[in-house]
């Protein structure tokens, strides 16, 4: 039986060809080869199928296999001569002749048999071994083929041990598709059993980048505490250039791709680290190359593979934190007893423990007089958190506890519901979330936390934040031992709210979580007694009150205000002086311009404008992108404010001459963005003109006893309604 079908030589274009399927194989191949003038010997070729790999044997030509008219059918050569041939080019061939070969193998190496063949003939160890020969776009195409080839998982057992040193500084190449290749091989030998994390890391975590602070997951001593916001890394800066340092400098660059697969690595070299000290050594080591404020910024991706390695990075973060939780307090463990003992002179440093079991740890607020019994529900980090805050944050922990000692009948056990907090920030952020399922989910489902990418110690921040939340909210609801579930579940409410609007940097959620809830935490809580038309009441006024705040912030805005440059929104605008920021509310847009005095506004023509419908947020503190890497003074940090873009370049960042302007213009530009208002100012102008007007509409006479029942009696009316006499002598001048 004869089929008219297309027979196409590789290279070259299809060509009508009858197919003979009474006849062989072989028979068939010739005819074809001499039709395409294939110079070669016939026994060479084989005929491959379609667009599958699928070659064809004699069998299916004599037995039910079909072959439609018009099927394309590929005329190659068979895959160990094809294999053979591209070895012996790559050996013996000049420049032009190797790079087609390598350039050709990106097509090869997606036939099965062909690599399977490649890879028996040592094809790996053959690109290997000329790497060093290539430049440019000709070491791309033989990375990305040695790529492929390693992709089947074998043929690469015994590596040369300098290639990994290799690939590292091909990763640094200026070449994106070099780079990507070396990335993507990189990855490969991480997830390998063989390779793994120690092969790579022993080049990139090389002695100068090694940090030379602790290893383990124990929170640093107070004396080495950090702002909020600041890094690590800036206690222990990395002098020169290094090979992690420039695996994570990659995640910068403008290329997507590269990012993406820098990602991936990274995220790879995590997951393969040896749990325990070394992973955190490893993430420490990261935290010194700046990646959490890297990441940061790229926090606004709308590339679906890109956040979702970031959303990896993110909980590997949180299964540090979740593999504490599974570490039970053993009171055998010299480890653990001194981190306890620590906790103890943290929080009493004048005042001896006079044996480790005793009523002095109730001081503290542990439930009994041995702390290890308070601890099973979150295993070692519950006391792991309470240290960092008592370490970090000392004076705000031993003002906590000596109020709360001072409360007496309303104390409520400090140690115990600092347990509590560290479970409740497990489920706000949810650390015991199940990595496979978040991994194979879908990109909408890895909500980001940019709390988490602004410290390496992130959480025990947090921690710190809803501890203090805590303590005040037991005095606003004017709580008692018996209402801790009832204060626990305002906290959880209150901290849920404000991880939900996405905090930029911790300064922002302190900010929000102590302003939010102080003077209104429990108004759902602690007025629960109150009639529900009071309540309603009190929600009506306190809307009317912020949307008179509001106006007050707009109007603040729209009269302009002068301010000094931090750092110019265009590279082109970089002269020093002051700038006047002209707030006009036409099309939401943030008018401005640059002078050198400010003692005259610059007239409307000059300025220029700032979309703030572009805008991501409104940084302030330490999370303003200039401070990132330098000490600032206090004084600055309390004035200065950022617009921060979708387009970095065209942020501003701005200095306020007083604490007033600042309030009034980072409340404001929040305000037209339609955020909260969330400067501790604001919030007690809230407080206090929602008080003050509850009080005026409810006429409150507290204090006032024996009020009437009845109503009053109306009195008589005056004989008159001549309630004001004219003097005299302005009588007399109307009369003239």
């Amino acid at each position: 039986m004869i089929v008219k079908v297309q027979v196409q030589l590789t290279g070259g274009v299809p060509r009508e060809f009858e197919l003979n399927r009474d006849t062989s194989l072989r028979n068939n191949i010739e005819a074809a080869c001499k039709l395409n003038n294939v110079a070669g010997n016939p026994s060479d070729y084989t005929f491959q199928f379609g667009t599958s790999q699928r070659y064809l044997s004699d069998e299916d030509l004599s037995g039910d296999f079909p072959i439609p008219s018009n099927s394309i059918i590929s005329l190659k050569l068979r895959p160990e001569v094809a294999a053979e041939s591209s070895l012996k080019a790559l050996k013996d061939g000049n420049v032009a002749v190797k790079k087609k070969t390598l350039f050709d193998l990106r097509d090869l190496l997606k036939d099965e048999l062909f690599t399977r063949r490649f890879l028996e003939m040592e094809g790996i160890s053959s690109l290997i071994a000329l790497l060093d020969d290539l430049t440019g776009n000709t070491l791309a195409y033989g990375l990305g083929a040695l790529q492929t080839a390693m992709e089947y998982g074998t043929g690469w057992d015994s590596l040369p041990r300098p290639f990994v040193g290799k690939l590292v500084g091909y990763a640094d190449s200026n070449n994106p598709n070099v780079c990507k290749s070396a990335l993507k091989i990189l990855c490969l030998l991480s997830d390998s059993p063989k390779y793994g994390y120690n092969a790579i890391s022993s080049v990139l975590c090389t002695p100068s980048a090694t940090p030379s602070t602790a290893t383990t997951t124990t929170p640093p001593p107070a004396s080495s505490a950090t702002s909020p916001d600041q890094q690590p890394s800036q206690q222990t800066a990395v002098a020169e250039k290094n090979p992690l340092g420039s695996i994570v400098s990659l995640l910068t660059t403008s290329d997507i791709d590269t990012q993406v697969q820098t990602l991936i690595l990274i995220n790879s070299l995590i997951k393969n680290a040896p749990a325990g000290p070394e992973r955190s050594k490893f993430l420490q080591l990261l935290d010194t190359q700046q990646i959490n404020p890297t990441l940061k910024k790229q926090l606004q991706t709308t590339d679906a593979e890109f956040k979702r390695q970031l959303y990896m990075f993110q909980r590997h973060r949180l299964n540090e934190v979740k593999a504490r939780k599974g570490v039970n307090y053993d009171k055998a463990s010299p480890e653990h007893e001194a981190l306890l003992m620590r906790l103890w002179s943290a929080t009493f440093p004048d005042v001896k423990l006079e044996a480790r079991v005793s009523e002095q740890w109730k001081l503290i607020g542990f439930q009994g007089t041995d702390p290890a019994t308070d601890f099973r529900g979150m295993g070692i980090v519950g006391l792991e958190n309470l240290l960092y805050f008592a370490e970090n944050h000392g004076e705000v922990f031993r003002k906590i506890v000596s109020t709360n000692l001072a409360r007496k009948e309303r104390e409520y056990p400090v140690a115990s519901a600092g347990i509590n907090l560290s479970q409740m920030l497990f489920d706000l952020l949810k650390v015991m979330e199940n990595e496979s399922t978040s991994s194979s989910s879908s990109a909408n489902d890895h909500h980001l936390f940019p709390l988490l990418f602004s410290h390496r110690f992130a959480f025990e921040e947090m921690y710190g934040t809803a501890f203090q939340v805590l303590d005040y909210t037991w005095d606003d609801m004017n709580a008692s031992y018996m209402d801790f579930p009832r204060v626990i579940a305002a906290v959880k409410k209150q901290i849920a709210e404000v991880l939900a609007a996405s905090p930029l940097s911790l300064d922002q959620f302190h900010s929000a979580a102590c302003s939010k809830g102080r003077g209104t935490i429990g108004e759902d809580e602690a007025d629960a007694g109150e009639p529900e038309s009071i309540k309603r009441l009190r929600s009506h006024v306190k809307k009317e009150i912020l949307d008179l705040i509001k106006t007050q912030k707009l109007a603040y805005l729209q009269d302009g205000q002068f301010f000094k440059y931090l750092r110019p929104s265009q590279s082109k605008d970089k002269k020093s002086g002051t700038a006047f920021v002209f707030m006009k509310l036409v099309d939401q847009d943030l008018m401005y311009a640059a002078v050198s005095d400010s003692s005259e506004k610059p007239p409307n023509s000059s300025l220029t404008p700032l979309k703030l419908a572009e805008a991501i947020g409104i940084a302030t503190g330490t999370d303003i992108p200039s401070f990132n890497k330098k000490k600032v003074s206090e004084d600055i940090v309390a004035l200065a404010f950022a617009i921060l873009m979708r387009d970095e370049k065209t942020s501003l960042e701005l200095l306020a001459q007083s604490r007033d302007d600042f309030v009034n213009w980072t409340d404001g530009l929040r305000a037209v963005q339609g955020k909260q208002m969330e400067t501790p100012e604001t919030q007690e102008e809230l407080k206090t003109l929602i008080t003050l007007d509850m009080k005026v509409r409810l006429l409150d006479l507290e204090g006032i006893d024996n009020l009437p029942r009845d109503t009053l009696p109306v009195p008589p009316p005056p004989p008159d309604f001549a309630f004001v006499e004219q003097e005299p002598s302005l009588s007399k001048a109307v009369d003239k």
